[in-house]
This record gives C-alpha cells, structure tokens and sequence, in this order.
C-alpha cells in the first residue's frame, strides 16, 4: 500500500470549500502546516476545463509531499465526473480525508495484510463487526472499491486483528 485515506463523508453539505480555502487565504486557518492548496477540479482534470459548473473544488491543507495532510473535496462532483452521477442525486456532497504516506509501518505489523494489485480507490467500510478478544480487538468488515480501470464497484471482505500497545496496529 502506497497510502491509507481515513475518511469522513459529508452528505448534507456542511463543509463549504470555497469559505475554507478563503480562511486560509487571509491566514485565519490556524494548524501544525501553514501551506494550502485550493484547485478547481477542472484544473487537475483538463478535458472538464470548458464545464466550469461541473469543476467542483477541493482544498489540500499541508504539504503534498508530507507524509501526512488534509484534503477536502466535493465528493459529488467527483463522482459526476467519473461515473456521470447526477449531482442531485450523490449520497455524499463533500469528503474530508487524512491522508497517511510512509507511515503504514505504524499501524500495520509486518506483512499482515496482502497487496490487492489493482488499481483500486478506496470508497468505505460496510458494516464493521468489533469483538474483544482479550487484549486484542477482532474486526470483521467489508471494504468497497472503486477498480479505477472497469469502474466497476469491488467489495472485499477482511477478518484483522489490532492490538494497542502505544497504538493500535494491525497484527494478524
């Protein structure tokens, strides 16, 4: 795994992007990271570039060379453009993610968890189960995909162990 993305989804539209990135701008946004970066979606993605009502907006917050930052995106923009989602009818209107780089050595113990080989985007958890098995915790949850290549969605199924000494990781 090259990154994790912990995601929170926003499916009323709390979260105004454009105000954010303006607070950043007149430097009212206070965090650990000074640098922001604010994109119309049609800029990273230039056949969109003549539909500037479909762009969306999204906001880095940090470096993206940092191994840790903040993006925020309207998530309902994205998905008309990749899977031609009428807005009004996304689920999810914005996404707020952190994103983990070079870190996963923190929270995954050895080669426990094996390589999926396809080029897939995360999409969310399905029903995680929790149990307690004495200090450890058994998680068994269903992780949907996004196979960027078919587009089609890819739900798989995990069983994994986390055990918490001075974080949780996954052991087995």
């Amino acid at each position: 795994m090259k990154r994790i993305d912990l995601a929170i989804n926003d499916h009323t539209g709390i979260l105004n992007i454009p105000e954010l990135a303006e607070k950043c701008r007149k430097r009212e946004y206070i965090g650990k990271s000074r640098s922001y970066k604010f994109y119309q979606l049609g800029e990273l993605i230039k056949h969109r570039e003549d539909d500037r009502e479909y762009m969306g907006r999204i906001l880095y917050l940090g470096s993206l060379k940092s191994d840790v930052y903040f993006c925020i995106y309207e998530k309902d923009y994205e998905q008309y453009v990749k899977l031609e989602t009428p807005l009004e009818e996304a689920d999810i209107i914005n996404r707020f993610e952190i994103r983990l780089r070079n870190e996963l050595a923190y929270y995954v113990s050895g080669n426990v968890i094996e390589l999926i080989g396809r080029d897939y985007l995360y999409s969310e958890l399905v029903n995680p189960i929790f149990t307690k098995d004495g200090d450890n915790e058994k998680v068994k949850v269903a992780v949907k995909f996004l196979d960027n290549q078919t587009k089609a969605t890819q739900v798989s199924q995990y069983e994994v162990v986390l055990h918490k000494d001075s974080n949780w990781k996954i052991v087995g």
